[in-house]
């Protein structure tokens, strides 16, 4: 009984509406590196494939609007198993450019590819 409870909890929460900018939908290369990002409208989705090996999946929110909160799930990535990585990023987004600094000294710029 506790897991089909546990199930149906984890279901309503990844089913829960979270806020997005259909701007933001669609694939990302970074400029200069090889980073690719993949915004996804269904579960407000993100895949950030870091190289051609590693890759994080998680969820996205708009949590106001030149803020975004991504949550990494690293089962994907090598050598770290089930954790949880929350990142909080300014958004700064201009025709087809997105920026995302994570913080004073990091910038990730990408240039949408779809």
């Amino acid at each position: 009984m506790k897991i089909k409870t546990v199930v149906l909890i984890l279901t309503l929460l990844l089913s829960c509406s979270l806020k997005y900018d259909s701007k933001f939908i669609g694939k990302w290369k970074e400029v200069g590196g090889e980073k690719q990002l993949e915004f996804q409208k269904k579960l407000n989705w993100i895949i950030l494939n870091l190289n051609a090996t590693e890759t994080l999946q998680g969820r996205y929110e708009l949590i106001e609007q030149d803020k975004m909160q991504l949550i990494f799930f690293s089962y994907s990535f090598p050598g770290v198993i089930g954790s949880i990585i929350p990142v909080r990023a300014k958004v700064i987004l201009s025709d087809n450019k997105l920026t995302l600094k994570m913080s004073d000294i990091d910038d990730s710029k990408f240039k949408k590819i779809k």
